[in-house]
């Protein structure tokens, strides 16, 4: 169920374990590897992954998908679109995106658990991300930013705490 807001913390223990509290339906999500692709040549500074970012994702299937990810932030939230370039095999991802003159520059694991939440008569998404073999966030997707807010009050969660980075920005910087 896709959410128009995303919001991400670190991970703790404490949070997790309210979530399974209100979880309405926990989802284990299999492993995928990704990639992250900028223009031939060009150094990140010019082609920073806050605003755009290409990536390769396979999925366990074998499936992959190439596509461009154009976030839009607001404060300590964020919304993105994806445009999809190509779906096919990992080869004919990565052949297009090299006739596209695009070049890998990051690749990584993920695996995650997603939960479903029905808080305050809201529902929203948490995903316990695993990047490289290593838990590192608590993404919340939701309609709504207050529903996040609200559900994070009691563990004195203040916008200082948001990990206002995607995905590429977590893993390289």
């Amino acid at each position: 169920m896709a959410k128009d807001i995303t919001l991400r913390i670190n991970t703790r223990p404490d949070i997790i374990e309210k979530i399974k509290q209100y979880t309405i339906k926990e989802i284990p999500l299999s492993q995928l590897t990704g990639s992250f692709w900028k223009p031939q040549g060009v150094d990140l500074s010019k082609f920073h992954p806050r605003e755009t970012v290409v990536r390769i994702r396979t999925f366990p299937d074998g499936i992959s998908k190439a596509e461009k990810i154009v976030a839009t932030h607001n404060g300590t939230t964020y919304t993105h679109t994806n445009e999809l370039i190509i779906k096919g095999s990992i080869a004919d991802c990565r052949q297009k995106l090299d006739s596209l003159n695009y070049e890998p520059w990051l690749e990584y694991s993920q695996s995650a658990t997603e939960y479903q939440i029905n808080y305050a008569n809201q529902q929203f998404n948490v995903l316990e991300e695993i990047f490289n073999n290593q838990a590192l966030t608590l993404k919340f997707e939701a309609d709504q930013s207050d529903t996040i807010w609200e559900f994070l009050a009691e563990f004195a969660i203040t916008p200082n705490d948001v990990l206002n980075l995607n995905t590429a920005e977590l893993l390289a910087f």
